[in-house]
């Protein structure tokens, strides 16, 4: 894991320090949306399930290359094994956003933070679930025609500890105020 951080700060860096397209004049501003998130939890390398989160994205970008973000999802489906449910509960976590302007219309990003997901398991006699903190990191792009709304794609690592590797791939409709 140490490795995958080291290669993402590094791009990141990278990133920041070679501005592609200017896009002029920055302003700071604050932004909120939705976002939906496919999330796929690997056990053990034995075996896999998906859940569909729905979440709120908040934030605030104080340069041009730089932000800070909030994020908190919910459950919305889970995937079942032998009649077991395992689902991943809730997901809060804190950003910080590396932002580089490829073009007026497209913005590439890398995410570091931190943050808590909570998951469980119910069925065939199981009621338990748990919760646990890790660095979470992820890379994405956002699009916009120039207008406050923006469509944001992104692939994020939400958790690797203990044989579980959580990631999702993240599709977010932020709103620039």
């Amino acid at each position: 894991m140490a490795k995958h951080i080291k290669t993402c700060v590094a791009g990141i860096l990278l990133m920041v320090s070679s501005s592609v397209y200017a896009k002029g004049s920055f302003e700071d501003y604050g932004y909120i949306g939705l976002g939906y998130s496919y999330v796929d939890a690997d056990i053990g390398g034995i075996t896999s399930v998906d859940n569909s989160l729905l979440g709120l994205v908040g934030g605030y970008r104080f340069h041009e290359n730089f932000a800070v973000e909030a994020r908190g999802y919910g459950n919305i489906s889970n995937d079942s094994i032998l009649g077991v449910d395992l689902q991943i509960d809730h997901s809060f976590s804190l950003f910080g956003k590396a932002v580089l302007p490829v073009w007026k219309y497209l913005d590439i990003y890398g995410l570091l933070g931190f943050g808590q997901i909570k998951a469980s398991v119910t069925g065939q006699g199981y009621n338990t679930s748990d919760s646990d903190s890790d660095f979470q990191y992820g890379i994405g792009a956002a699009f916009n025609k120039g207008n406050p709304l923006e469509l944001q794609l992104e692939w994020v690592k939400w958790y690797d500890n203990d044989g579980l590797d959580v990631n999702g791939v993240n599709l977010n409709l932020v709103w620039n105020l």
